[in-house]
């Protein structure tokens, strides 16, 4: 965020956009990935509630249908 507020300030950037997993999805992640919540208090920290910076939050969708076994190719066949 420092970095962050340094670029707005020297207008080397326009927009951030931080891209971050959702507090829901956060708890399946290790401990120091960033979710939502602590990437909003730390823009309220910084200071950058009024800086031009947008927070996306991604969400797993859950788990799909089982993929299909993909069968191996044998030692000795060449490709083609």
């Amino acid at each position: 965020m420092i970095h962050l507020n340094a670029a707005f300030r020297e207008a080397r950037i326009d927009v951030g956009v931080l891209l971050v997993p959702s507090d829901r999805l956060g708890k399946f992640l290790v401990d120091r990935g960033p979710k939502m919540a602590d990437a909003k208090r730390h823009v309220e920290v910084a200071r950058l509630q009024d800086s031009p910076i947008i927070l996306f939050a991604v969400e797993h969708d859950g788990p799909g249908p089982a993929l299909p076994k993909q069968s191996k190719r044998s030692a000795g066949t060449a490709e083609k």
